[in-house]
């Protein structure tokens, strides 16, 4: 045989060889298929993430780590707990949680879905930002069960990267449209997670305010929607001498001022628990002033402590600012801008007429001489 023909009949074996080799793959494979054999690799089960109204009502804690915004390098967690009074901060801090912020974050939790599955695997996990010290960790209890624990990492074209804990493989999760997931609800600072909401009724319906402070104390009463006021002076030795029922000087209208401050009152900042010992609060008609409102509907007053001047360096204070407490609630240090922590420090001159006298010189004002 000639040496072209070997090579041509050597190329034709090899042909013949390689068709029979596929055959004999795909026909190993079919049967394989066919017969249910344990060597095929299960379908990946898409987890729900969407949960009812009610199972959202029923949440009793939830918890939010992610990396430090001040130091990437440790972990920083925010412990929200429903207690006695509503939803509280329980970590790192004690304190009244806004209820509002947090019904939003169960709201958007309840209804976000996955879209997509980017992987079936968890060896993307670090490139996603997956991984525990670079992911959002939210889990939410529902009494003792995690109703939900995810880990949510990049966001991308796809949408947001998600991880389900127990379940092996990355998913993107929509982020746009009112079903979408909302980071911003999840990444609060620790202080925007407080409720800054002191008290919060209707004008109309006070009744009744006293103030005590080291100056004396002074009363007003709405009878047929008209404010009259008493006052009593302290002596030399501080105690209360009777009631001055000839405080002819008294503007009404002063009083209406104090109530449009005091009606949806609202923190500046807060205080910590190392506070408390030097800021007044606990013996406030001597370093500050006591304000209680009585309001048609309550069975007892608004009562709100102002203490000392606070000397708390944060990015909100405000030269004058007091500390302050409300009676009733779970203790929380607050922190009074100066205008309306005054009001209970003043004396009685703070609730009489002012008026303009011709030639006066710029920012004078005269009082009337009781």
């Amino acid at each position: 045989m000639k040496t072209h023909q070997k090579l041509a009949a050597t190329a034709a074996l090899v042909v013949v060889l390689g068709v029979a080799g596929l055959c004999l793959r795909h026909s190993r494979a079919t049967n394989a298929r066919t017969a249910g054999s344990s060597s095929a690799a299960p379908e990946l089960t898409i987890p729900t993430l969407a949960f009812s109204k009610a199972d959202a009502q029923a949440i009793s804690r939830i918890e939010l780590t992610r990396p430090d915004p001040d130091d990437q390098q440790r972990l920083h967690t925010i412990i929200l707990e429903k207690g006695r009074f509503g939803w509280e901060i329980a970590s790192p801090i004690k304190g009244e949680a806004s209820a509002s912020k947090v019904e939003a974050l169960l709201e958007n939790l309840s209804g976000i879905s996955i879209r997509l599955v980017i992987d079936e695997g968890s060896a993307f996990y670090d490139e996603y930002n997956l991984t525990e010290p670079k992911a959002l960790h939210v889990v939410a209890w529902k009494g003792q069960e995690r109703l939900r624990d995810l880990y949510f990492g990049k966001t991308d074209p796809r949408g947001q990267i998600t991880r389900v804990s127990g379940v092996r493989g990355v998913f993107a999760v929509t982020n746009w449209g009112p079903d979408g997931y909302s980071g911003f609800l999840f990444t609060r600072h620790l202080r925007s997670w407080r409720e800054t909401s002191i008290l919060n009724f209707a004008e109309d319906d006070a009744t009744q305010i006293d103030i005590v402070n080291k100056n004396g104390s002074l009363s007003f009463t709405k009878t047929n929607n008209t404010w009259v006021a008493t006052r009593a002076r302290r002596d030399a030795q501080g105690k209360l001498a009777n009631v001055d029922h000839e405080w002819r000087a008294f503007d009404e209208s002063k009083v209406k001022d104090l109530l449009r401050n005091y009606r949806s009152l609202s923190a500046d900042d807060f205080g910590e628990d190392a506070d408390r010992a030097t800021s007044g609060v606990d013996n406030a008609e001597e370093s500050g002033g006591v304000i209680r409102i009585a309001v048609e509907g309550r069975s007892a007053p608004l009562t709100v402590r102002v203490g000392r001047i606070s000397t708390r360096e944060t990015p909100w204070a405000i030269k004058g600012n007091r500390w302050a407490v409300v009676d009733g609630g779970i203790g929380t240090l607050y922190v009074l801008s100066p205008w309306t922590a005054d009001w209970a420090v003043s004396d009685a001159s703070r609730f009489e007429p002012t008026y303009e006298v011709r030639g006066a010189s710029a920012g004078a004002t005269v009082r009337p001489r009781n």
